[in-house]
């Protein structure tokens, strides 16, 4: 499973950034399960 971090906004929305991708994915370039081993709250609103 490749390691991200999930970080929510002040409007509710969360987005999902990587901090480390897997051996899996490193090899096959296919997307596994994420694992979120951070989460972090934004002092400000998403950008959608």
């Amino acid at each position: 499973m490749c390691d991200y971090k999930e970080v929510e906004h002040l409007c509710g929305h969360k987005s999902h950034l990587v901090y480390a991708w897997c051996v899996v994915y490193q090899q096959s370039h296919k997307r596994c399960p994420p694992n979120v081993i951070i989460w972090e709250q934004s002092g400000k609103t998403c950008s959608t």
